[in-house]
C-alpha cells in the first residue's frame, strides 16, 4: 500500500511554500471534492504579492525558530498553530489555496505534527 503522505509530499509542502511551490508538481487528485477550480489562477497572483511572499518566509522563520526552542526544551509546543494563523490572514480572493491549506492541515495533522521540523525546511 502506497503512503498517502508520500504520494503527496510536494502538495504537502505547499503548506509552508506556498510562494514558490510550483503548481505542476502539486498532485491535486485527492482533493477534487474542495471546488478548487481556480487554484491555478489564484496561486500565480499569490506568488505575485510581495507582501504574502514575505508574510510566508516570516512565518518560516517563526516556526523554525519555535521548532528550535521546543526541542531544545523538550517542550511540547506546537508551531502548526502559527502555520493556520498566517493561511487564515490571508484575504478570501486566495480562497482555493486557502482551502487546500486548511484540507492539508485537517486530513494530515498527525502526519505534520510527526514529521520533523527538517522536513519543512528542505527547498
Amino acid at each position: 500500500m502506497i503512503n498517502l503522505a508520500w504520494l503527496l509530499s510536494e502538495t504537502l509542502k505547499f503548506i509552508m511554500y506556498p510562494d514558490v511551490t510550483s503548481f505542476d508538481k502539486l498532485n491535486l487528485s485527492q482533493f477534487d471534492w474542495l471546488g478548487i477550480e481556480e487554484f491555478e489562477m489564484q496561486l500565480i497572483d499569490f506568488q505575485s504579492s510581495s507582501m504574502w511572499i514575505q508574510k510566508f518566509i516570516e512565518t518560516r522563520k517563526e516556526f523554525e525558530l519555535i521548532e528550535t526552542e521546543r526541542l531544545a526544551s523538550n517542550i511540547s509546543k506546537n508551531a502548526n498553530n502559527k502555520i493556520l494563523v498566517t493561511w487564515n490572514s490571508l484575504p478570501d480572493t486566495f480562497n482555493c489555496l486557502k482551502k487546500l491549506a486548511r484540507a492539508i492541515l485537517t486530513i494530515f495533522s498527525s502526519t505534520i505534527d510527526h514529521l520533523p521540523a527538517s522536513h519543512y525546511f528542505q527547498r
